[in-house]
This record gives structure tokens, sequence and C-alpha cells, in this order.
């Protein structure tokens, strides 16, 4: 990986990479540090695109941020493209989103293009407001 700085750094690890992670009986690390080190370890077999289903589940509001931040950054610092599936994004994770495939029940394709253009798309063509 070609990172410009390291890679704890850039998952914002580097003050927790003595810590144990821990399990059920033992409390170690938080759960946004948790799947920075999945994402780190998943990092290093120098994937040509990540895929992440569900990256921000179990984490609370500033957590799951942070999460699509790195993601943001490792998208922007490497060749490696990013694809997550996200239920339900907070605004800032949803304004954060450079491409979306929205699909409806079924796997049938919804919107497939850059987030700028959803809102309009979906006022548009399909009647939906937005507060």
């Amino acid at each position: 990986l070609c990172f410009c700085g390291s890679i704890l750094d850039v998952l914002n690890l580097r003050h927790i990479k003595h810590q144990r992670i821990g399990n059920e009986e033992k409390r170690g690390i938080s759960g946004g540090q948790r799947k920075r080190v999945n994402i780190a370890m998943e990092l290093a077999a120098a994937p040509l695109i990540l895929f992440l289903d569900e990256p921000t589940t179990g984490l609370d509001a500033s957590s799951a941020l942070e999460v699509c931040e790195v993601l943001n950054k490792i998208a922007k610092l490497t060749c490696i493209n990013v694809a997550v599936v996200i239920h339900q994004p907070r605004v800032e994770i949803w304004n954060s989103l450079d491409n979306l495939l929205i699909l409806a029940p079924g796997g049938k394709t919804v919107f497939l293009g850059p987030q700028r253009f959803a809102q309009v798309y979906f006022t548009r063509h399909l009647g939906i407001e937005f507060a």
C-alpha cells in the first residue's frame, strides 16, 4: 500500500497500538477501534477493492462517522475502491458518500449514480419530497 503516512495514522489507531483488542470476557478497545482494526487486517492483503457489509452497525453516531471518514481516506489515498452496504445512514455519512447503488426489494436498482444527484432524482422522478 502506498499511504501518505502510516496506516496507523490513516486508521487513527496509533494511540492504541499496544492495547489488547479484548473479547466477551475482557474489555479491550472500543467498537469503532475494533472495526478499524478489522479494516487494517483486510488492507494487509493489499486488495484492489474493499467490500464492507454494515461497517457502522453497532457503533454510536460519532464512531460510525469516524469509520466512514477512514474509509474515505483509504479510497482517496490509495488505488483501492471501497464499497459499503449501509442501511439508513445518518446525514453526515450520507453526505460523505460518492456514488450510490440503491436497491429495492428483489434487488431492483432504484438509483445508481453520484450521491449529489440522488435527491433531485427522487424528487423529480418519484415525487418524494425531502424536508
